[in-house]
């Protein structure tokens, strides 16, 4: 499941590691300097003459308490113009992402953590060429998406005051993305980095298990069946899902072992779930950015999704578990307000084992599965001989969740229009009986008949569930 990093972070920092002594360098460039001097009268017997290649920053934070802490930003577009004694000149310039468009991984080689205490950085630029403007802005780290869609968040920064060759920061309990921008007489730079501020809560590293327990002890899964129709009545499993049997079921379950080793962190706003599988007339249709699972075991029950990060590397993921039992007593509400929406919280995990893919695959063979009888559908008319037409799991997940549905919100119909049963509908223990012309339908479970109308839509979508 390799993606393409999109084309901006694929010029963006070619950084090096000079052998021996492991210093970073940006842009694949080396140059020999022994020393890093901060900005200030040292510094100007060699202002005139500038270096073949922009000046990199390194960030050296002072914050008492704390041991000293260095780091080189994150070199990002460059424009650079060089002119030498014999009159030729050189130019260049770099493209890269925006720094909100780099994901969280990214800064964990350009992050400085203050943890409850307030500090100073010193911005010390190489080559003995200081510039001569430095201005600097900040934005919320959860802007940093990791994607292309910045345009809602990049107007969303604000100045931060530079003070010769020092900025302080402040602890408020929030991380914080930095961008500088230098210029000197030929040419300008600009920089990125990250201040870690988080409190306890939001630097705490969760495991699989924490978050899913139920996988542990499963005793049956149940897949999405890629429809978008609810029932309030029905909760969450308004929503279509199949059942997988215990050989399928073992299936999911081991593509889902790497992620024992994982670790899940916490992260601000909503990721996009999007997508889905859909299935079409027997063929599997639709995006795959996004998969729901729920897991019933010893210890309850668990719906959780995943989903690829966009436009992000292969390894790079996040897990929505949901309280299930919430969202159920939320769906059932007539009138639900603001306050029971429940709270859910978006993890985000790096797996260079984890395949989606794969996961994908194995939800796609439980909803085409056709030999599952006591989950799949057994269709027969009434009113002609003919063989019985099979359904598999996925179409059936979804002619059940429109029936079921339809007799959970709206009840038994009282109506006194005739109605004649054409179509026999048998799944597992449960046999529904439909009037293709009118809509009327029965469910009979568990000696208990009840009748019920579809309308015209819903009709339509049984019919062609059930034909396909």
């Amino acid at each position: 499941m390799k993606k393409a990093i999109a084309s901006g972070l694929a010029v963006l920092l070619l950084v090096t590691v000079i052998a021996g002594c492991g210093e970073l360098q940006p842009g694949g460039y080396q140059s020999e300097r022994d020393s890093l001097p901060g900005i200030g009268t040292a510094q100007q017997e060699n202002i005139h003459s500038a270096p073949d290649t922009a000046p990199w920053l390194e960030l050296m934070l002072i914050a008492y308490g704390l041991p000293e802490q260095r780091i080189q930003a994150m070199q990002l577009v460059t424009r650079w113009d060089v002119t030498y004694a014999d009159g030729t000149s050189r130019s260049y310039g770099t493209d890269s992402a925006h720094a909100l468009q780099m994901h969280q991984r990214d800064y964990e080689t350009f992050s400085l953590r203050l943890e409850r205490l307030d500090g100073r950085i010193e911005l010390r630029f190489s080559d003995n060429y200081p510039p001569e403007n430095i201005s600097a802005q900040r934005w919320y780290a959860e802007y940093a998406t990791g994607n292309q869609n910045i345009a809602d968040v990049v107007d969303k920064s604000e100045p931060v005051e530079v003070s010769g060759s020092m900025i302080s920061v402040t602890n408020d309990g929030r991380d914080y993305i930095y961008e500088i921008h230098a210029t000197w007489p030929n040419g300008n730079s600009r920089y990125a980095f990250r201040i870690l501020n988080q409190s306890d809560k939001q630097q705490a590293h969760y495991s699989f298990t924490e978050l899913v327990p139920s996988l542990s002890d499963w005793t049956s899964i149940l897949v999405d069946a890629g429809s978008t129709l609810q029932f309030a009545g029905l909760g969450l499993l308004g929503k279509a899902f199949a059942q997988a049997d215990e050989t399928q079921a073992q299936r999911l379950v081991d593509s889902l072992m790497v992620l024992y080793a994982a670790e899940f962190m916490e992260v601000d706003g909503n990721a996009l779930f999007g997508g889905g599988v859909g299935i079409d007339d027997g063929n599997v249709t639709g995006a795959t950015s996004a998969l729901t699972l729920i897991v019933e075991g010893a210890s309850g029950r668990c719906v959780f999704d995943i989903c690829a990060v966009p436009n992000s590397t292969d390894d790079h993921f996040y897990l929505r578990p949901r309280p299930i039992a919430a969202i159920e007593a939320m769906a059932a509400m007539e009138n639900p307000t603001a306050d029971d929406i429940p709270i859910v919280h978006i993890y985000e995990f790096f797996s260079d084992s984890f395949s989606l893919i794969d996961l994908v695959r194995a939800q796609v063979d439980v909803l085409l599965d056709s030999t599952d009888m006591r989950n799949v559908a057994i269709v027969s008319r009434l009113d002609s001989e003919g063989t019985e037409h099979i359904v598999n799991k996925g179409l059936t997940a979804r002619l059940r969740q429109i029936m079921d549905g339809v007799i959970c919100d709206r009840g038994a119909y009282d109506g006194n229009e005739a109605h004649s049963f054409d179509t026999k509908i048998v799944v597992g223990d449960t046999t529904y009986m439909l009037d293709s012309s009118s809509g009327y339908f029965s469910r009979e479970l568990c000696g208990e008949t009840m009748v019920s109308l579809l309308d015209e839509s819903w009709l339509f979508n049984v019919l062609q569930y059930a034909w396909s």
